[in-house]
């Protein structure tokens, strides 16, 4: 059965009497601007792109959900409406497609990442069947892993929240205090921005906006060291999600108005002489003391896990009546606490995840439902870190 894309939408709450709604990537000013801060920028158009309305199926993409670039230049795709990964040439060029709907060795239920492991490897998160594929550069795939993480941690992977940040980070739980401790040297995101995305790269660098993406217009980042300082700003086309981030290079998803999904490689522009990230893994040893996250206190919480849960049940009744769930709150019929801002990450026929920051403390919750839940995330549970 096909699967139809999820609406991603960012749709802020605010009282009565608060601002409007900020525009993606506002706000970004109060990141913090140096006076010798690099301007970054895109290749005019994507020196790769992968996809098409009509034409060979291999180049038709449907939730082409992840994607990685290979040594040698070449991309492996994880397109999740086949249950497939896909492996192009660096000129774009089908090479072959592995997967299909199965649970043997091989097969995917609801592949939803792809990282590069080790030196020559591949390894791929299907949230379907909660288990790991490892497969070399060719697609083979070498041995699978099932998986069950404890309650004490509930984000195993790589999408995890922390305070006002959404964070999209390589690290495992255990080696996450290098970006708290960069997250705490960093500018204080505004009070009137409700949630700033956070992307880590292989690089060691942290980019950030005020926006989650893929958004409709041009999306404004702030690019930093693993320090705190303000390295550059760079512009994402509207509808980009970027998958990857390398020095020089960005590849990610578009999607165009009809809901038709490509995957673009862009080049990353930079000034003469821009210095090269020193690589994440050079952070991850010798860590000082993590600065602790402000509690949300219990009967804060209590207030919290309240609204979640009316929450859940208006969706379900807009669900009913209309086929997809809200990212709209004046659609839902509910009531909201002032010191309560709700963000609606996505929202769509297959899913929707809220996130529900009480200002006071600085504090989150979170919860997701259905099939578009982060990758390590358990659905219909309220998380509250």
């Amino acid at each position: 059965m096909s699967r139809l894309p999820a609406v991603f939408v960012v749709a802020t709450l605010l009282s009565a009497g608060c601002r409007g709604d900020a525009a993606p990537g506002a706000g970004e000013d109060d990141l913090g601007s140096p006076s010798d801060v690099e301007q970054w920028s895109l290749s005019e158009v994507p020196f790769l792109e992968i996809g098409v309305v009509e034409g060979e199926a291999a180049y038709q993409l449907h939730e082409a959900v992840s994607s990685v670039r290979l040594p040698d230049g070449s991309l492996a795709v994880v397109n999740r409406g086949s249950q497939e990964v896909r492996f192009y040439s660096p000129e774009g060029r089908h090479i072959r497609s592995v997967g299909g709907d199965g649970s043997g060795p091989g097969e995917f239920r609801r592949p939803s990442r792809i990282w590069r492991w080790g030196v020559d490897s591949l390894r791929v998160w299907d949230g379907g069947l909660r288990r790991f594929s490892f497969m070399d550069m060719q697609g083979a795939v070498a041995r699978t892993e099932q998986v069950e993480w404890s309650a004490d941690e509930p984000f195993p992977l790589d999408v995890w929240v922390h305070g006002v940040n959404w964070v999209d980070s390589p690290l495992a739980p255990n080696e996450r205090s290098v970006v708290l401790q960069t997250l705490a040297r960093m500018p204080e995101v505004p009070l009137d921005v409700d949630i700033r995305f956070v992307k880590v790269t292989p690089a060691g660098r942290i980019w950030a906006t005020n926006a989650l993406p893929p958004a409709d217009t041009t999306i404004q980042w702030s690019v930093y060291e693993m320090d705190g300082t303000l390295r550059a700003h760079i512009s994402t086309p509207p509808a980009f999600e970027p998958q990857e981030i390398g020095h020089d290079f960005i590849l990610g998803l578009a999607t165009d108005p009809l809901g038709v999904n490509y995957i673009r490689q862009y080049e990353i522009q930079k000034p003469d002489g821009s210095p090269v990230g020193r690589g994440l893994a050079s952070y991850t040893s010798g860590i000082d003391a993590v600065p602790e996250q402000q509690v949300m206190p219990d009967e804060v919480k209590s207030v919290v896990r309240s609204l979640v849960r009316f929450m859940a049940s208006a969706q379900e009744i807009h669900y009913s009546q209309n086929f997809s769930y809200s990212s709209d709150i004046s659609e839902l019929a509910i009531e909201v606490p002032e010191e309560v801002r709700v963000t609606f990450v996505q929202a769509g026929r297959s899913g929707w995840t809220g996130f529900f920051r009480h200002i006071e403390t600085g504090s989150s919750c979170v919860l997701t439902y259905g099939a578009g839940a982060p990758i390590g995330w358990v659905a219909g549970v309220v998380i509250c870190p």
